[in-house]
């Protein structure tokens, strides 16, 4: 009985076949009876048992090699049915290597001559020298294959998306010139799949330095950006573009399907995902009516507050005893995230607990016993930070980081906000740009909180460099002269056009 998309009697090219999703396509294109041809500079043993799939030594980036490889087709079988433009190279690299530490990872001319020949020079030689026979024919499919990257862009990889943007619009391009002669074009664009021969250790390696990331952690990483939540298989990228070389889809033309699992969405999936919060710090509040604000923040949407709790040493204030905690916690659900700054932690983490913390930070500078002040936490079921004054090091964080849910970065000195001059520290961005990094080689889950002076007209750049969770106050959610609510809106747009930069 005749497969679904019986492809008995078709004659396809397929291009870089012998690996990757290339291999994959000829399978199936086999168990749907086509005859393949795999132009490729590297021949598959596993086909050499199959009469029905021609190896053709071919560069599809030399025209000479390109017009032998479809003579010599025409000349077997005297027609072109299919070509599927797989051929594709990879190379990750920076514009500029501003990282400074890998000059190889920048992009060269050789880089680009090398992407641009195969991915993009190569379909249309490829695609020009079958075309002229399928006129002939009035009939043929050119399938070609771009990528996620094409349509979007994708970091470290800008000459790689280029050439596969370019392919979008030949995609179009040609399906218009050669839609009156029967013959369709069509691309397909997948995103994250199962690794191939291109994504080989050396690429995953030069593709995390490109982005700052653990070279362990590409995979795992990518998975976080897919809707679905797992990486795709070669077969269903196969199986699309087998039946787009089928008669199935016969009016399918001139446009390019993307294969992603959802992640095409990606502006609309961050937005929902990633979850940037606000949270309003209580202390900047009215204390005298503290249960109207709360009310006002549940109304704004807001879902989590910062509550400090400060002994008049560590920070010279203390605005907020352990009796107002309690009561805020007995009239809303909000989460309460605590933040300690006191020299004598393990009594603060347990009024903290008492008064109904959700999370718990302490500074790492007045802590003597770190890790005894973790477990305490945990022990609690609660999650716990450690917060880190706007001078110190991340690197301090090197044995506990892994088992912390979060770190908050002070971008102010602790209880000086209202001091004259005092403002955010001129090395904010870079720090937190500098924390994301260092969180993701060893705790890739770990948020980042900031806290001080997190105004809308710095959040974008806060967001784009890696926090997830904005501490507001007098500059924001009770910014003076306006209500709480039009605060919470220029927050949540300022918001928006950080989301907009991933």
């Amino acid at each position: 009985m005749a497969e679904w998309m019986d492809l008995t009697g078709k004659v396809i090219i397929v291009t870089g076949g012998s690996r990757g999703i290339g291999e994959h396509v000829v399978k199936i294109l086999r168990r749907n009876n086509a005859t393949v041809i795999v132009a490729d500079l590297t021949p598959n043993p596993d086909y050499e048992s199959d009469e029905n799939i021609l190896f053709i030594n071919c560069n599809v980036a030399k025209k000479d090699s390109v017009d032998a490889m479809v003579k010599e087709v025409i000349d077997k079988y005297g027609k072109i049915d299919g070509l599927l433009n797989n051929a594709g190279v990879s190379r990750p690299r920076l514009l500029v290597d501003f990282y400074g530490e890998k000059p190889e990872y920048e992009l060269s001319e050789d880089d680009f001559d090398f992407m641009v020949s195969i991915n993009q020079k190569g379909v249309f030689l490829c695609s020009q020298a079958v075309a002229r026979h399928m006129i002939k024919q009035k009939n043929g499919v050119i399938v070609n294959m771009s990528s996620e990257a094409g349509m979007q862009g994708s970091k470290g990889q800008s000459c790689y998306s280029g050439t596969k943007g370019a392919v979008l619009s030949y995609t179009m391009s040609w399906a218009k010139e050669l839609g009156p002669f029967n013959i369709r074009v069509v691309g397909v664009a997948p995103s994250i799949n199962e690794r191939t021969p291109m994504n080989d250790d050396a690429a995953f390696a030069a593709l995390a330095y490109t982005r700052g990331q653990d070279p362990n952690n590409v995979s795992s990483d990518y998975e976080k950006v897919i809707p679905m939540g797992r990486a795709g298989k070669l077969d269903e990228v196969a199986d699309l573009i087998c039946y787009l070389l089928s008669d199935r889809a016969s009016y399918i033309s001139g446009t390019t399907i993307n294969i992603s699992g959802a992640k095409s969405t990606r502006k609309e999936y961050i937005i929902m995902e990633k979850k940037i919060k606000i949270s309003p710090s209580i202390i900047c509040a009215d204390l005298c009516n503290l249960e109207h604000d709360i009310k006002e923040m549940e109304q704004c949407g807001i879902e989590m507050v910062h509550i400090d709790f400060i002994d008049g040493q560590f920070s010279p204030s203390m605005p907020l005893g352990f009796a107002a905690i309690e009561r805020a916690r007995k009239i809303t659900n909000m989460k309460f995230d605590v933040h300690i700054m006191t020299v004598n932690n393990e009594l603060f983490i347990e009024e903290a607990v008492k008064a109904g913390a959700d999370s718990i930070c302490f500074h790492y500078e007045s802590a003597f016993h770190v890790q005894r002040m973790i477990q305490l936490i945990k022990n609690a079921e609660c999650e716990v930070g450690i917060a880190l004054n706007p001078a110190t090091p991340v690197e301090v964080l090197d044995c506990v980081a892994p088992l912390c849910d979060y770190v908050l970065l002070m971008l102010i000195s602790p209880g000086y906000a209202s001091s004259p001059g005092e403002g955010i520290i001129p090395y904010a961005i870079e720090k937190i740009r500098k924390t994301r990094k260092y969180l993701d080689k060893i705790n890739p889950k770990a948020k980042i909180i900031v806290d001080g002076r997190v105004a809308p007209d710095i959040i974008p750049d806060m967001i784009d460099a890696g926090a997830e969770i904005l501490v507001s106050g007098s500059t924001g959610v009770f910014r003076k002269g306006y209500t709480m609510k039009e605060n919470c809106e220029e927050l949540k747009k300022a918001i928006q056009k950080g989301l907009e930069r991933l």
